[in-house]
């Protein structure tokens, strides 16, 4: 019985061990239908989360525009109450906005970690490859038959070299060498494959072809190389000339510009010699041309228009190659409120109630700087030029060149009428700059005059500047809209039907408009 009691025991944990051998050994099968359900899953837990997210940008950035206005509302009361609540606002959009950018910035920081891992595991695969292939053959030339250079010693090592020669060609077809090229010729193969599908960028946006969601798609009109998002535009066959009664019904992929070129309004009137290979072609010439041009000589009128084969791709492709980046704009706008706030804080500690004399019998109290050390007249003299002088010079250094432009467009007038709104915009920015140039430059003459001296000014007379200066720019709030209405009909329209189309409404206005739009926003 103890025999057999042992025996059971030695077998189940024989059992045991295979057991956990197997479940070692297992490998784990990748369920695509299970990731795709996980997937739903957690998109829709954090669905909520980024319904709230995208409606908080919505509001803060003015794309909903009666929220906007109410929260807008809702801010400038509560600032106006206390004091704490008009710092504690831009100090908590400006976190708010730090963050999401944090976080955005660590997911494109994560994503360029991973395609450097991949770029270094190709490389290494690249190098273990041709150290393979060096070695294949360097095998393959020292295993080679060698004939003897001597006649004389011929007879005597003919029996060695036959023996040495049926040596070698047994050698060659050994079943380890002939294992070791397959092996060899398979990954040589593999990486030829690998090499020929993600080779290449995309011909309009330059992503490199490394993934599914970025595969290669050819153009059926331009033949040229796109990914996924650049060419998904679909055209009939018939467009190209089929006459098959299919050809009405099947569709192809084109690219965005030869999709704009077959379906434009005017592609009947294109004529039959221009080859429509050249358009991606001829862009990138374009895009070329402008930066080598403009880094070189600063100049690009003449030159691209020579060889332009249509005269408004000279404006498609200059003015939005000049526009900033958003995050440049995000930048430029947190500084500016973060080096306004400083500003304002560190001017605060010059500020003194000083006694003005009106006259003999009268006098009143008024708050203004009064240095008294060196740090403080420092501190005075930089916020001054902070935040006078030099906004001042830079508005009409601006003035001067988009008037210098306007002037060049009425002497050598536009290509077409489809341009023309970009000249009323323009005029319209003149006008709006102005209005910002007349309060900061009557601020800055007259503390400029008052700190050196040349003109005693009342303090009547002062008063009246500053107050004026000061009406001026707050009426910039009333004065602004009303030139937009007076000087663009287009953006009156669009300001009309903002409260109700959402979507419709920027797209019928041009870049400037925009723009204007956004910096009402932020005021």
């Amino acid at each position: 019985m103890c025999e057999k009691d042992t025996r059971r025991i030695d077998e189940k944990a024989d059992e045991t061990s295979d057991n956990d051998s197997r479940e070692k050994t297992r490998t784990v099968k990748f369920d695509i239908g299970e990731f795709v359900h996980t997937h739903r899953k957690l998109k829709l837990l954090c669905s909520s989360w980024v319904d709230l997210y995208r409606r908080m940008v919505l509001v803060f950035s003015w794309q909903s525009p009666k929220t906007s206005f109410v929260w807008f509302i809702i801010c400038s009361y509560l600032a106006y109450i206390s004091p704490v609540c008009f710092l504690a606002f831009p100090l908590a959009y400006i976190s708010i906005l730090l963050v999401s950018s944090g976080i955005q910035r660590a997911g494109t920081h994560n994503s360029t970690l991973l395609d450097k891992s991949k770029l270094i595991k190709k490389k290494a695969e690249d190098k273990l490859c041709i150290y393979m292939e060096r070695y294949q053959e360097i095998h393959n030339f020292d295993a080679k038959e060698s004939d003897t250079t001597g006649d004389e010693d011929d007879d005597i090592f003919e029996q060695e070299d036959t023996n040495e020669s049926l040596q070698i060609q047994s050698y060659q077809f050994s079943p380890e060498t002939t294992e070791y090229k397959s092996v060899v010729s398979r990954l040589v193969d593999y990486r030829q494959k690998q090499k020929k599908f993600n080779s290449g960028n995309c011909s309009s946006c330059n992503v490199p072809f490394k993934s599914i969601l970025k595969k290669r798609q050819y153009c059926r009109h331009c033949g040229e190389g796109f990914c996924s998002r650049c060419c998904s535009h679909r055209v009939k066959r018939a467009v190209f000339g089929a006459t098959a009664p299919a050809a009405y019904a099947e569709t192809v992929l084109v690219c965005k510009p030869c999709y704009d070129y077959l379906m434009g309004p005017y592609s009947e009137d294109k004529p039959e010699e221009v080859d429509s290979g050249l358009i991606v072609g001829e862009l990138k010439y374009l895009e070329f041309l402008y930066f080598y041009m403009l880094r070189k000589w600063g100049v690009w009128d003449s030159t691209l228009k020579e060889h332009a084969f249509h005269r408004s791709l000279c404006f498609i492709i200059f003015y939005p190659l000049k526009t900033p980046s958003r995050a440049l704009e995000r930048g430029l706008l947190i500084g500016t409120w973060l080096g306004g706030l400083i500003l304002a804080l560190l001017f605060i500690f010059s500020v003194k109630r000083v006694h003005e004399t009106l006259d003999s019998d009268h006098y009143t109290i008024t708050c203004r700087p009064v240095p008294k050390t060196s740090s403080e007249r420092a501190l005075v003299i930089c916020g001054f030029f902070a935040t006078y002088l030099i906004p001042d010079v830079l508005l009409v250094i601006m003035a001067v060149a988009v008037t210098r432009f306007l002037l060049r467009g009425q002497i050598n007038p536009p290509p077409s009428q489809q341009q023309q709104w970009r000249f009323q915009d323009a005029k319209m920015f003149v006008g709006i700059i102005v209005l910002f140039v007349v309060p900061y430059t009557l601020i800055s003459v007259y503390l400029i005059l008052d700190a050196i001296g040349v003109v005693q000014f009342h303090f009547t007379v002062s008063s009246m500047i500053l107050r004026v200066a000061g009406a001026l720019s707050i009426s910039n709030c009333i004065t602004l809209p009303a030139v937009c209405f007076f000087n663009n009909r287009q953006f009156c329209n669009t300001l009309k039907t903002l409260f109700w189309r959402r979507g419709d409404s920027l797209k019928t206005i041009g870049p400037i408009g925009i723009a204007l739009v956004t910096a009402g926003d932020n005021q």
